[in-house]
């Protein structure tokens, strides 16, 4: 996993140290490396559909597999 990601994710995960995004949050880290998410209405489909549980967060496993999605499908 690319260094800048778990730092992006470990960034934004609230509570911090739960290892959990909601969609805010998974918007501020998208935006964080640079991806084109302007807004929550955008973060929540991404989120229904890489929150593999489904639990309603997305963990870094998850979030990972939606950046390396996004990077190469700009």
């Amino acid at each position: 996993m690319p260094p800048d990601v778990r730092a992006a994710f470990t960034r934004f995960e609230k509570p911090p140290g739960s290892g959990k995004l909601g969609h805010r949050e998974l918007r501020d880290g998208l935006q964080a490396l640079g991806l084109e998410v302007s807004s929550l209405q955008q973060a929540q489909p991404l989120l229904a559909r890489y929150d593999a549980a489904p639990s309603g967060s997305m963990d870094l496993d998850e979030f990972s597999q939606l950046v390396a999605h996004l990077a190469s499908n700009p």
